[in-house]
């Protein structure tokens, strides 16, 4: 009895404030329809070490849009349903990209957390960001390279030593960041660094 009333409750609603999805606006039971859904891909390799799985683009784009700068945490899923975890069994540590607290605080959520957070040796807080940047979206490649250089710090020097990593970051723009996290962890002498993104740029 209970079910059918809030199945009619659910279907009155539909019918007030039909569902639609979240890029193209068109009449759809899921956040995100087909046709706008991330088309999973081959994980592609852009240089050494380097790998990434969608290009930032189209839908793709869009709801990295929705899940950055409107803050709906939920589109992670999206994109965590996608990750093969093979992908990560070469690693010992799959360290995120460190987002300043402010940040954080701001958005609600880590982002990378909600991407990343539950693939294996997954590990955060062992790199951390020293000071606050500001967006780096608007910023060209050599002024990424003075504001980002020597922002980042490695916590525990003795959990890097010898260690298989694995950068883990949304998009790829320039490769400022990663390089910069790189070269601080290499300072402790880890097994191989090596990079995945979400997007490539």
């Amino acid at each position: 009895m209970l079910s059918e009333l809030l199945k009619s409750t659910l279907t009155l609603i539909d019918n007030i404030f039909p569902r639609k999805c979240i890029i193209c606006r068109k009449l759809s039971s899921l956040k995100v329809c087909s046709n706008c859904l991330p088309k999973k891909i081959q994980i592609t390799t852009f240089g050494a070490g380097l790998f990434y799985l969608y290009n930032y683009a189209d839908s793709v784009k869009e709801l990295i849009h929705v899940f950055k700068l409107d803050k709906d945490k939920s589109v992670a899923k999206l994109f965590r349903e996608s990750l093969e975890l093979e992908l990560f069994s070469d690693y010992d540590l799959v360290i995120p990209v460190p987002c300043h607290w402010f940040r954080v605080i701001s958005r609600g959520f880590f982002h990378l957390k909600e991407l990343f957070g539950s693939v294996p040796g997954y590990q955060g807080g062992l790199v951390k960001r020293v000071r606050y940047t500001g967006v780096l979206y608007k910023k060209g490649r050599k002024e990424r390279e003075k504001t980002m250089k020597d922002v980042f710090s490695v916590t525990d020097p003795s959990a890097i030593q010898g260690k298989s990593i694995l950068i883990v970051d949304d998009i790829f723009t320039t490769g400022t960041t990663y390089k910069e996290i790189k070269k601080e962890l290499e300072k402790y002498s880890p097994a191989k660094v090596e990079g995945l993104f979400l997007c490539r740029a």
